[in-house]
């Protein structure tokens, strides 16, 4: 259940590899850009089983689990923790690393 959260808060459809570099670059450096993406992430509606979920994965409280989704995905992201493999993983079952990185490891 966890898994199908994350696959769903991550996006409907996985980014090519040329966007997914362009996106980790940009994001790696532009803090501004990336504050912009937390918020914009953070504003998105989530259901209440999406949001419980995912605060059960990252062991947070629910009211704590978008703005942590949203930073860890960002931060993994623009450091490169969460690679282009993870990315495309979260469509059929999300790598370690992936949840290692979400779970703050």
């Amino acid at each position: 259940m966890t898994t199908i959260s994350l696959v769903a808060a991550l996006s409907a459809c996985a980014p090519t590899r040329a966007q997914y570099d362009a996106l980790q670059t940009t994001l790696e450096g532009s803090p501004q850009v990336r504050a912009q993406a937390i918020a914009d992430c953070t504003k998105r509606h989530w259901s209440s089983e999406r949001t419980g979920n995912l605060a059960k994965l990252m062991n947070v409280q629910e009211k704590q689990a978008k703005s942590t989704f949203c930073n860890r995905l960002h931060g993994g992201l623009a450091s490169g923790r969460i690679t282009y493999e993870d990315v495309k993983s979260v469509w059929s079952t999300p790598t370690p690393n992936m949840i290692r990185v979400m779970q703050g490891r």
